[in-house]
């Protein structure tokens, strides 16, 4: 017995990619492409859990509009889990091989960045991306936790760590079990967490 899984994009080629993969390896899956906010519009049913993963809230411009659209697709009972960038690492920036605070929490929510690669690089790839514009906004722990609770959802647990899935600063280094730290884990780099729908 394994789960029955459903997932969601924006992106065309997102989905596409995930459904070649669930074929290939037979799995139950299904997966639909849309905005977020319109997703009521083209899935029903409610989940056991619901999860939201790294990068993903920074994409989103209306943190409750999100919460309320993931709390109605949690069961009463079942689990919504947001494993995500603490915005802390957001805020800060390498200046000569230190860390220091390079932006403010509470200022300027939305951001907007010209890049030359993608979120999916690694900064030794050096792969060659042509310039375009990144938009995202910027969301504190208490706006995430009070946008769950604002939708219905209880917290019952909040994990801040001082690892993260890739490395976000040339002074970030692996930690031999496929995370990458900053050397002494000044800051915390992500949090998990986990509510629960009454």
């Amino acid at each position: 017995m394994g789960a029955k899984v459903t997932g969601t994009d924006i992106s065309d080629e997102a989905i596409d990619i995930a459904r070649g993969l669930a074929a290939e390896l037979d799995l139950d899956a299904q997966f639909v492409q849309a905005n977020l906010y319109d997703l009521p519009s083209v899935l029903d049913g409610q989940f056991d859990m619901v999860f939201t993963g790294y990068g993903t809230l920074s994409f989103l411009p209306d943190i409750d509009a999100w919460a309320k659209v993931a709390t109605q697709y949690v069961k009463p009972g079942g689990t919504l889990t947001v494993v995500e960038i603490h915005p802390m690492l957001t805020l800060m920036g390498d200046v000569d091989g230190e860390l220091r605070i390079a932006r403010s929490l509470f200022q300027s929510r939305d951001v907007h960045h010209e890049m030359s690669s993608t979120y999916s690089d690694r900064i030794e790839d050096e792969v060659e991306v042509e310039t375009h514009s990144i938009y995202g906004w910027r969301w504190s722990i208490e706006q995430v936790v009070n946008a769950l609770i604002n939708a219905g959802m209880t917290i019952e647990r909040i994990r801040e760590v001082p690892y993260d899935a890739r490395q976000r600063l040339p002074l970030m280094v692996p930690d031999g079990d496929h995370n990458w730290r900053i050397p002494g884990d000044p800051i915390p780099l992500s949090f998990s967490c986990i509510a629960r729908r009454a």
